[in-house]
């Protein structure tokens, strides 16, 4: 699980504008594994100013099930907003909880390996190259796409601080997005399953929506 969270669960850090300029829009994408209990869906919606993900939780969240937490990431502040739902019955005031954390400059971990494996599928569309990927002491398989750009989204799972994926620098500045991530175990596996190009509402942006009680912030 914690390979599928290295690779997306920081989703949510789209930091770099050329993302936006080559994508504006909605990914949305499905992760399962033998540590999740069910699949868990999440939409990123991807804009030139700003970038939010919208995780549904799953029926195993117990009363959170079926509400949506969101993730609203703001470059020009270098600041990351997060939006948690009040659980149904639970008492409390207001529509939820929001955090901010402050994030620094992202860093590149050390270049992992890439070997194209010489097959390919064709997802949403799209076709996508196999690759294996071997990132420090994580080995995985990926397809990926010419077709959306770099891969841009950052990783916060390790040192504290985002970081780029350490296989993205095999691919220098060539175009390269995974459309499909997964390990030979069955471990974990990744799949975007919808795309949708074009405008992303104000509201899914929003890092003040009214109702939602500030707490302490998350380190920065």
């Amino acid at each position: 699980m914690r390979k599928v969270l290295s690779l997306l669960a920081a989703p949510l850090l789209l930091a770099a504008p050329l993302a936006a300029q080559e994508f504006e829009g909605m990914i949305q994408m499905t992760m399962s594994g033998k540590e999740m209990p069910e699949p868990m869906t999440m939409k990123m919606y991807v804009t030139e100013s700003r970038q939010a993900m919208v995780m549904t939780m799953p029926a195993s969240a117990g009363p959170m099930a079926g509400q949506e937490a969101r993730m609203v990431i703001n470059p020009a502040s270098g600041k990351m907003t997060m939006l948690i739902p009040t659980p149904p019955g639970s008492g409390m005031p207001g529509k939820g909880m929001k955090m901010t954390m402050n994030f620094a400059a992202i860093a590149e971990q050390a270049e992992g390996s890439v070997t194209k494996l010489g097959t390919s599928q064709t997802i949403l569309g799209m076709k996508c190259d196999d690759y294996e990927v071997k990132a420090e002491d994580e080995t995985m398989k990926m397809c990926v796409t010419t077709a959306m750009g770099r891969y841009r989204f950052p990783d916060m799972t390790g040192r504290g601080r985002p970081e780029m994926p350490a296989w993205t620098k095999a691919f220098g500045n060539k175009p390269a997005f995974p459309l499909k991530i997964w390990t030979d175990d069955g471990s974990m596996s990744m799949e975007v399953t919808a795309i949708e190009r074009g405008p992303v509402s104000k509201e899914i942006l929003d890092e003040n929506p009214e109702g939602f009680m500030a707490m302490p912030g998350m380190g920065g």
